[in-house]
């Protein structure tokens, strides 16, 4: 026979201790990698080339992976 209020102890000792848990930050290991092998942080963008052209992309989170998003075509004026 299951003695409840001592399942209902350890019951809440687990719950207490799972929420003591440090979780995980996903953005402070999560970059994307710029041409030179430099990080490029999460939201910042980047001129990149492709296909012999230059784009302009963000560094985004997709699916638990980084990845590219393309904003417009040339990078004319600006900093990579």
């Amino acid at each position: 026979m299951v003695n409840f209020p001592m399942a209902r102890w350890f019951l809440s000792f687990l719950v207490i201790a799972l929420l003591a848990l440090p979780l995980p930050l996903a953005a402070d290991d999560c970059y994307c990698t710029g041409r030179d092998g430099e990080k490029i942080a999460l939201g910042d963008t980047y001129c990149l080339t492709v296909n012999g052209r230059e784009i302009m992309a963000q560094c985004v989170m997709s699916l638990n992976n980084t990845n590219w998003r393309h904003l417009h075509q040339g990078c004319a004026g600006l900093l990579s």
